[in-house]
């Protein structure tokens, strides 16, 4: 991918909207994390010293819309980049949508 492309995708990014995805994670944490982080526990858990507990929660990231553009690009070309794009665009941009697509070589 040269300068020029890298370039546009970047410009584009820019303009799609902001969008977060959300993602499940867990972690470890012992009895002194729990009681300084004030995890809530269930009732009846017998909380005991030196032994680590998992806890799950989600969170949430920003979508990099760049990123996504630059895989796009590499794994199928222009036709990667108007797949991505085409659900941001309205029905009556989509010509216009394919045409810059095409352009970017």
């Amino acid at each position: 991918m040269n300068r020029g492309v890298s370039n546009q995708l970047k410009r584009v990014s820019k303009l799609l909207p902001l969008q977060r995805y959300e993602f499940r994670q867990s972690y470890q944490v012992d009895k002194e994390g729990i009681e300084l982080s004030g995890l809530t526990v269930p009732d009846g858990m017998n909380i005991e010293e030196g032994v680590n507990y998992t806890f799950n929660s989600t969170g949430t990231h920003q979508v990099n819309h760049y990123r996504r553009l630059k895989r796009a690009y590499l794994s199928n070309g222009s036709e990667g980049v108007f797949k991505y794009l085409e659900s941001f665009v309205s029905p009556e941009n989509i010509n216009q949508l394919n045409q810059w697509c095409l352009s970017l070589r």
